[in-house]
């Protein structure tokens, strides 16, 4: 059922292209969305090309390109804009949160207090050689 309503979309889109005498090629560098995509949504398969949400945009954009009334589309046919979401599977990987062991070091707050009197002595002897210039 929502694969006819797209495709009957489809074909009313094509339409109204070809009664302003467009060619897919200047709709795209008009509104930004790739051929393959407009060529999707007039043949009624955009839902197989990209992901649902991006599909209802992309539909919403092209219609208001070419003068449709978004809102009567909707509810002529709702079922073209209420495509399923599509399963992206999730796994962990770089830049996700993942549980890290602590390093449960002893001698870890040495290296801190050496870095940190290092330091200081470092800016001491800085401050020190500058203002006896």
């Amino acid at each position: 059922m929502m694969n006819e309503e797209l495709k009957r979309i489809g074909s009313i889109f094509r339409a109204k292209r070809i009664d302003l005498k467009l060619s897919l090629k200047e709709v795209e560098n008009s509104i930004s969305i790739r051929t393959l995509y407009l060529q999707g949504i007039e043949e009624g398969t955009i839902g197989e090309l990209i992901s649902g949400v991006y599909a209802v945009g992309f539909l919403k954009q092209y219609a208001q390109f070419l003068g449709i009334d978004v809102q009567t589309l909707m509810k002529e046919y709702p079922a073209a804009f209420c495509m399923p979401p599509s399963p992206h599977p999730f796994e962990f990987g770089i830049g996700t949160l993942e549980i890290r062991e602590h390093r449960n070091n002893k001698k870890s707050w040495f290296y801190v207090l050496i870095w940190t009197l290092g330091g200081t002595l470092f800016f001491a002897l800085l401050w020190f050689i500058v203002k006896s210039l």
